[in-house]
């Protein structure tokens, strides 16, 4: 065994609450035969001659989880667990996940409820404009990513009307909207006060609109659209991250995947001013 591969099996891995028999069949935690917290316990269902290290170091060095779908399409003789693999503390907001590699959305959601009873489910969707990448969360915990295409000026923090910048900071769901020219869209609360702050000191709003957006934030509303600063900042579908950056300003998605966020994503806040989901977009 190489000094490399020693190395990385010490490291800890998360394992998720589920797991394939030979037949393909969904098994509770307590039957995999795996069920164990090291990388080397992690490989547990191949055998030397069905994977070889370097092939095994190959998966963990571009930190994906391919080794759970090759091991969804292996035929093991005793059940085997479906682990996600989180390397050390690379990114903090992927200490903690929930992920299931092929269910939808919802399915992870009921899921993690039925496992983790809570008298409040926070959500919040953070898209990391550097990596493409939308994250839904619940409570914290990841549940699902999806691939984000942007505006098509991606650098940096939107400033006005037709810079073809996504945004960066903190924004609620102000509407849905369905059947647009880009499928279904869920419309965000840019401008936010820090957008009309900047504005309003730059000259691109006057005091007007400034007050228009205050008021419109404070009553979890949607703020005014059509001044200096742009708007019609939104989620929607249209084509994800294989199609490159090719929006306005807004994160496209596939179809599919904006159906399924259709059913996780709540519009506006509630009595106490809490965003029902929050978003956060960094750049």
């Amino acid at each position: 065994m190489s000094t490399q591969l020693s190395a990385l099996l010490t490291m800890t891995v998360l394992i998720n609450t589920s797991c394939y028999n030979s037949r393909g069949e969904i098994s509770p935690i307590d039957e995999c035969s795996c069920s164990k917290d090291t990388l080397e316990q992690a490989f547990c269902s191949f055998s030397d001659d069905d994977i070889g290290n370097d092939q095994k170091l190959a998966t963990i060095d571009s930190k994906t989880i391919e080794v759970g779908e090759k091991m969804q399409t292996r035929q093991a003789v005793e059940p085997y667990c479906i682990e996600d693999l989180t390397l050390g503390d690379e990114q903090e907001n992927k200490r903690e996940s929930y992920y299931h590699e092929g269910w939808s959305l919802s399915s992870i959601v009921e899921e993690y409820k039925n496992k983790n009873f809570s008298e409040r489910f926070q959500k919040k969707i953070i898209i990391e404009k550097s990596r493409r990448v939308l994250g839904v969360y619940g409570n914290g915990v990841l549940l699902k990513e999806y691939g984000v295409s942007l505006g098509e000026q991606p650098a940096g923090d939107k400033e006005r009307e037709g810079d073809r910048k996504t945004p960066e900071g903190e924004f609620y769901i102000a509407e849905k909207k369905k059947f647009t020219v880009y499928h279904n869209a869920f419309l965000l609360s840019y401008p936010n006060l820090e957008n009309a702050k900047r504005g309003l000191a730059s000259g691109l709003i006057n005091r007007r609109e400034y007050e228009a957006i205050e008021t419109a934030i404070n009553q979890c509303k949607i703020p005014p659209q059509n001044t200096g600063l742009g708007g019609d900042i939104e989620f929607h579908g249209g084509g994800g991250i294989k199609e490159g950056d090719w929006t306005w300003g807004c994160a496209a998605l596939e179809d599919r995947e904006v159906d399924e966020l259709a059913s996780f994503v709540e519009v506006g806040c509630t009595k106490d001013g809490t965003y029902k989901t929050k978003v956060i977009i960094r750049p």
